[in-house]
């Protein structure tokens, strides 16, 4: 048979330009230790440098790793540290872990009519999530479930209808608010029209049809803006200054407190913000079959690292460590001197 190989030859392969696992780098060695006592946490990142992107900014709770080969993760060492953990792709796909999609201002998804949709959804959420619960205290709206839903229908139909209007002309409510005081007239007025039109309708079962029908409609369109939020998470700038992001080939991770009709939520929010981070119970939590390497900077480091987790309770335990640490410049030869090749034995027929 023509152009069959040999048993005994080798079959080249492609030159992997990616290393099969996510590493996360640091720079101290304490907090590599709370890593592996608690899991990866969601800290909060401000990023500012996203093209077109119009106030308020993209500020979002993140873990973040990145799938450089070893033996090309010098400049991402210099800036993030010499430390690291290795593990499995598959244990971050299956926790949703996903290479961010890095852009330009030409890109789609970066453009100003976008931001604009972005804004307006957020400016709704922000209106009801700040003025609902005082409503609520004040027992203006009873504290029952479903009462979040009305309110958020009736908040984006009404900055729907003040952007058409020239009102909030790019979607940021706060900033038209400071810069136009008729704003905040037309806000109460559009809200007193909506609740007239509902309360004028004749019939009740038309009024609660029509209200329905309005509801389901935009329960639709905020199902889509969430789903967006969570997809445009993990978009980053394509360049920053004097540095090319795209080198860093990252890969992300998003943190959520869940919204409660109760509003509860809020306050786990707010404490999330003023620390930085999300409560450990967001944590990415792994186990000794999810980590391949324990990256330390020289060898006394292996000591130091197997004491610790042989006095603390650990993610993972010492005798499951000895052959996952490895300093960074052994790490580093063995993706180097990697030759591409397999044996045709390895091949199917």
């Amino acid at each position: 048979m023509k152009n069959s190989k040999t048993n005994n030859q080798a079959v080249t392969r492609p030159t992997p330009r990616s290393s099969n696992c996510l590493f996360h780098y640091t720079r101290e060695l304490r907090i590599l230790y709370k890593i592996l006592q608690q899991g990866f946490r969601h800290s909060l990142s401000d990023e500012e440098s996203l093209p077109n992107y119009i106030r308020p900014w993209q500020r979002n709770f993140i873990s973040c790793f990145c799938d450089l080969l070893p033996k090309d993760a010098d400049d991402h060492r210099k800036l993030y540290g010499n430390l690291a953990l290795g593990l499995t792709k598959s244990w971050g796909i299956d926790r949703k872990i996903t290479p961010v999609r890095y852009i330009h201002k030409k890109s789609v998804g970066a453009g100003k009519t976008y931001q604009y949709l972005k804004n307006l959804y957020r400016s709704s959420v922000a209106l009801v999530d700040k003025h609902v619960p005082a409503l609520m205290n004040d027992g203006k709206i009873e504290n029952k479930q479903g009462v979040r839903d009305p309110q958020l229908v009736m908040s984006y139909l009404l900055f729907s209808l003040l952007f058409d209007d020239g009102f909030v002309p790019d979607g940021d409510l706060e900033t038209a608010m400071a810069n136009n005081p008729a704003v905040k007239a037309e806000i109460i007025r559009r809200s007193t029209e909506y609740s007239g039109l509902i309360n004028s309708t004749p019939d009740d079962a038309r009024s609660l049809y029509f209200c329905k029908c309005v509801s389901t409609l935009v329960r639709r369109i905020y199902g889509l803006h969430s789903e967006l939020e969570e997809r445009d998470v993990l978009m980053r700038a394509l360049e920053e200054k004097d540095r090319v992001l795209y080198d860093e080939k990252e890969w992300r991770s998003m943190g959520r407190i869940p919204a409660k009709d109760d509003f509860s939520h809020l306050i786990d929010l707010a404490k999330a913000w003023k620390r930085g981070y999300l409560p450990p119970s967001s944590n990415l939590k792994f186990e000794a079959k999810d980590l391949e390497y324990i990256v330390v900077t020289h060898e006394r480091q292996k000591t130091h690292v197997l004491k610790f987790l042989r006095n603390n309770h650990c993610l993972i335990k010492e005798a499951d460590a000895y052959d996952k640490l490895v300093t960074f410049e052994k790490l580093k030869s063995r993706s180097s001197a990697s030759s591409g090749t397999i044996s045709s034995l390895d091949q199917p027929a």
